[in-house]
């Protein structure tokens, strides 16, 4: 059973657009058909991805946002990590402390957004959201995407971040430019000169790719969680 639920419906200042957000724990059917027919949306705003998270502790949180004639025009999958929740009988006890219930609400690569003519009603309503549910926030917005958390800066701190995504029709030279000097340039640089092969991976793969990507995560000491 999808539990949802209309957490706001309010116009935001006059002669501005009317967007609805609804909050669900599982996606509709046509979640993943909506994302991947969209420039912004990659397989971390997937219901599978969403499910991998799951496995690992977290709370799938499917918002979708819908204009006044109920047209979906952006979504977002978030998890919620309740706090020292893998910490035993000590995250009880740590829990129950003032000012340490506070949930982090996570999302990467979002929201989607299918009209940007509502972009900014949008990026208010999920603000109004994390604020209305006291979270504490961790979030990136699409690299694709044209954006930003402006509406954000009076409550959260926004951080410069890369990305491994990348717009292949802009060209190899212009690919090539946007990448830093002296990191992702530098590395490249090298891997070539050390003859190191790029192929495209297969089935067989995952699981090899799978151990390496926990194993660069343990090397980063990064909390993040597998996928």
């Amino acid at each position: 059973i999808i539990q949802t639920f209309i957490v706001s419906c309010l116009q935001i200042f006059e002669g501005s657009f009317l967007v609805n957000i609804e909050i669900a724990f599982e996606p509709d059917k046509n979640w993943n058909n909506r994302m991947i027919k969209n420039k912004i949306g990659t397989f971390v705003q997937t219901k599978e991805f969403a499910a991998s998270k799951k496995l690992f502790g977290a709370t799938p949180i499917f918002l979708t946002f819908t204009d006044d004639s109920s047209e979906i025009i952006g979504q977002l999958v978030g998890f919620v990590y309740e706090k020292y929740q893998n910490h035993g009988k000590i995250g009880k006890i740590l829990k129950s402390l003032p000012g340490t219930k506070n949930s982090l609400f996570r999302w990467f690569y979002g929201p989607v957004i299918f009209n940007e003519t509502f972009s900014i009603e949008i990026q208010k309503e999920l603000y109004k959201f994390l604020i209305s549910k006291k979270y504490r926030v961790w979030g990136s917005s699409a690299p694709l995407s044209n954006y930003s958390f402006s509406n954000f800066k009076k409550t959260f701190t926004s951080l410069n971040w890369a990305t491994f995504v990348l717009n292949l029709t802009d060209g190899k030279d212009v690919i090539w430019n946007n990448m830093e000097k002296n990191s992702a340039r530098k590395n490249i640089n090298r891997s070539q000169s050390r003859n190191v092969i790029i192929k495209q991976m297969k089935k067989n793969d995952l699981e090899l790719f799978h151990n390496l990507s926990n194993d660069s995560k343990k090397n980063s000491q990064t909390n993040d969680l597998s996928t």
